[in-house]
């Protein structure tokens, strides 16, 4: 993502946009293996690799958004552990 983000900035002339859009695309495509490997241990993560896998027909333009989400859905890991009824702390 890094990459196709850079590409966006109006500093880069056009022959280093395409570049680092290349490196981009294929970065996300290396990505994609990795991807299965991580959803076939925690099927959690089928959805980032199913956005990963979109990256051969859509744009990172549309891909980047989704990918960022859901990256920060999962470091977020909301009660990972929640705590039994009548085990709650304090109680």
């Amino acid at each position: 993502m890094r990459d196709y983000e850079l590409s966006t900035k109006a500093n880069i002339s056009p022959s280093e946009a395409a570049r680092l859009r290349t490196e981009a695309d294929a970065e996300l495509r290396a990505a994609l293996p990795l991807a299965a490997d991580a959803t076939a241990a925690d099927g959690t993560l089928n959805a980032l690799m199913t956005t990963i896998s979109e990256g051969a027909t859509v744009d990172e333009a549309h891909l980047v958004p989704a990918l960022k989400g859901q990256c920060k859905a999962i470091t977020t890991n909301v009660n990972v552990n929640p705590a039994a009824p009548g085990n709650l702390p304090g109680g």
